[in-house]
């Protein structure tokens, strides 16, 4: 009898663990083709501000990196130069310090970034990362269509001609 109850037990710790791994993992991430829900971002001044369509209306590159990945650091050049060519707004996000993201906003300035460039910067929560992407790997962009419908997430270096067939 002890040995029934203790099965029934575990089954039902594991029938448990498994229905609460599915929905969170099911609500953890979008897809193409859905709307990002909102969340918060501090931008370089220090200022809360919630991402949502109100803030980006139209088309934008988001951009999730770490300072200290070369294959992020790789890809931004492409990313910037995309968005001056066809005057696309680019977000780049990241869970680093402030200060960090600071640095990395200076050192693109010296690499030839201009102010004119529609390129911003912002720190997320590694939460509302993780709900974003459903994993924390870098780098990871979403290319969003207007009222930031959801074009293309990739995994990985992003390359001009990934974008382009994006906005396409």
């Amino acid at each position: 009898m002890r040995k029934i109850i203790l099965i029934l037990v575990l089954v039902t710790v594991v029938v448990l663990c498994l229905l609460i791994f599915l929905k969170f993992r099911s609500a953890a991430h979008m897809t193409e083709g859905t709307f990002v829900h909102e969340f918060e971002l501090i931008t370089l001044e220090n200022d809360t501000v919630i991402f949502n369509k109100e803030l980006y209306p139209g088309k934008l590159i988001f951009n999730f990196y770490s300072s200290d990945c070369s294959i992020c650091m790789a890809e931004i050049s492409d990313i910037v130069s995309f968005s001056r060519k066809y005057s696309v707004d680019v977000l780049f996000v990241t869970a680093d310090s402030l200060n960090n993201i600071r640095n990395f906003a200076s050192e693109l300035g010296s690499l030839g970034m201009r102010d004119e460039d529609k390129v911003s910067f912002a720190k997320i929560d590694l939460q509302d990362a993780y709900k974003l992407f459903g994993d924390l790997t870098v780098p990871q962009t979403i290319a969003f269509t207007e009222n930031l419908n959801v074009r293309k997430i990739k995994k990985g270096i992003i390359t001009s001609g990934i974008l382009h067939k994006s906005f396409e």
